[in-house]
């Protein structure tokens, strides 16, 4: 690579491209049902926010859910109250993930024009706007969003602290590293230390070479040490206050499952009820996917890092959030590609100040205006054609509401459920408005399903990819077809033979190759 051909690269961007780009976040997000993973779940919290009006402790169809703090939650149940649907619209819903992009690529481009100039700042801004990452996460209901935008945010306040002098605006880096923990918990702040300790580091501001007299620079010191100690306070008291309503509200045990679970259960792997384990290499295959088409540059950025100690100090903040996120992700036993999306701004940041610059030949067109249009017409195409197309696969309303539809019709029936995942209960109280007890055992099935419960005599389950998780030989009273993988069942005791035609038997862990 240090043989090839190189050119010099400005790109010039018109305002109207840029513009297009910005546009990208909001084509093919409103008009399609909630979409799994996630979608049916996060919507269902912030529906049970709006409802209970309790912002403390997010509630899944009546559950305590504590996988996360609710502040992403608490923003869109504001946003839901603000709706003018009269019934819950998940297009509608999905505009908060829009709402934090938007304010995503403003932070982005403050802290990009604060490190370089304007101009690289612009093209940052479209090269995040193009990344597969950046659109998967904000056209998705996802807390990830969320912290992206506050990682970015105290970034950016760090840089004007550090980079500016402008010390005033480190308690707002603070308040946004407190919104970054209220959003995801201590992942947040620690993505912005790897971020914002290079800044620090290289501006040295207890240092004041440019003060020539001794009382002066004492002043400034102790001025810079007020300012931190002030954001320091700004940090603690919303996460303290949240945090100790958290413990006298749900007490130490549904406290300590959110604090010591969620944390190092995951980071550990210990937590192995929670899913998405994953080996160590896990984002070395799916990092390139969320960095297409920009991977060739990002490569070529790193090696000039490498080389090229000017480049390099330039981008030593970008490259410890970028790289340094990604080596502790890679660290924890809980892996997913969404959790990627705050490190994504870095990444583009780097390409950004690569494309401004020497590139070799072969790399030279991706800073070409055609090629940034040609990028950006098909992301809007192809997000306005790909919309109606893949909601016709995950879309589980229509079999929600019939399914409801039906349990209604049988008053005689009083259901509870057996082994309801998240998206099954998060869709029935999202669509229909219903929540169904949990059975706690099997033992409790039994009793239901032999007509023997003192409470209930039907159970409500989700058949996954043709199996149950128990055998049963029961009367079929309902069952609606959802997506192409699931099947949700209303299984009851048996009828006598002149009333029930409908029994049957679905046999552990084998295909069910014929509906009833």
């Amino acid at each position: 690579m240090r043989h090839t051909p190189r050119v010099e690269t400005q790109p010039q961007l018109p305002r109207g491209l840029v513009i297009a780009a910005v546009l990208i976040s909001l084509t093919g997000l409103v008009f399609h049902d909630l979409w799994t993973p996630d979608e049916p779940r996060e919507a269902a919290l912030a529906l049970a926010m709006n409802r209970s009006g309790d912002h403390l402790i997010p509630q899944l169809a009546g559950q305590p859910f504590v996988e996360k703090p609710p502040l992403y939650y608490a923003s869109a149940a504001f946003w839901l109250r603000c709706s003018p649907c009269a019934t819950p619209n998940a297009g509608w819903l999905r505009l908060t993930s829009l709402l934090w992009g938007l304010g995503t690529l403003m932070m982005t481009w403050l802290f990009a024009r604060r490190l370089l100039d304007r101009q690289r700042a612009t093209l940052t801004v479209l090269v995040l706007a193009t990344l597969p990452g950046f659109v998967h996460v904000t056209h998705w209901l996802l807390t990830d969003v969320a912290l992206m935008f506050f990682v970015t945010a105290a970034l950016w306040a760090l840089a004007e602290a550090y980079r500016a002098g402008r010390f005033m605006l480190l308690p707002l880096a603070g308040l946004f590293a407190a919104g970054a923990f209220l959003t995801k918990g201590i992942i947040g702040p620690v993505f912005i230390a790897l971020g914002g300790l290079p800044l620090l580091l290289f501006s040295k501001p207890w240092k004041k070479e440019a003060v020539s007299d001794q009382r002066s620079a004492i002043s400034g010191q102790r001025s810079v040490l007020f300012w931190h100690l002030a954001a320091l306070i700004s940090f603690i008291l919303p996460v303290a206050a949240w945090g100790l309503a958290f413990w006298r509200t749900g007490g130490q045990a549904l406290f300590m499952e959110w604090f010591w679970t969620n944390h190092f259960g995951r980071f550990s792997g210990a937590a192995t009820q929670l899913g998405h384990i994953s080996g160590p290499l896990y984002y070395l295959k799916v990092l390139p996917v969320y960095l297409l088409p920009w991977l060739p540059v990002v490569i070529w950025g790193l090696w000039r890092a490498v080389h090229d100690k000017i480049f390099r100090r330039k981008s030593v903040a970008p490259l410890m959030w970028g790289l340094g996120g990604v080596a502790l992700l890679s660290l924890s036993a809980t892996k997913r590609e969404i959790y990627l999306a705050p490190l994504l701004p870095a990444f583009a940041l780097l390409a950004a100040h690569t494309l401004t610059g020497t590139l070799p030949r072969r790399l030279a067109w991706c800073a070409r205006p055609r090629y940034l249009a040609t990028l950006v017409g098909l992301w809007l195409v192809g997000l306005t054609i790909a919309e109606p197309l893949v909601n016709r696969q995950k879309s589980y309303g229509p079999a929600f509401r019939e399914f409801a539809r039906q349990l209604t019709a049988r008053a005689d029936l009083r259901a509870a459920a057996w082994d309801l995942d998240e998206t099954t209960r998060a869709g029935f109280y999202w669509y229909a408005n219903r929540t169904f007890p949990a059975l706690p055992n099997r033992t409790a099935v039994d009793a239901v399903l032999t007509g023997q419960h003192p409470r209930f005599n039907a159970v409500v389950i989700c058949q996954k990819d043709g199996t149950l998780p128990v055998e049963f030989s029961v009367t079929q009273e309902t069952a609606v077809r959802m997506g192409s993988h699931r099947t949700l069942l209303l299984l009851a005791p048996p009828l006598s033979a002149e009333r029930s035609p409908r029994n049957f038997t679905v046999p552990t862990n084998s295909p069910d190759k014929s509906r009833t």
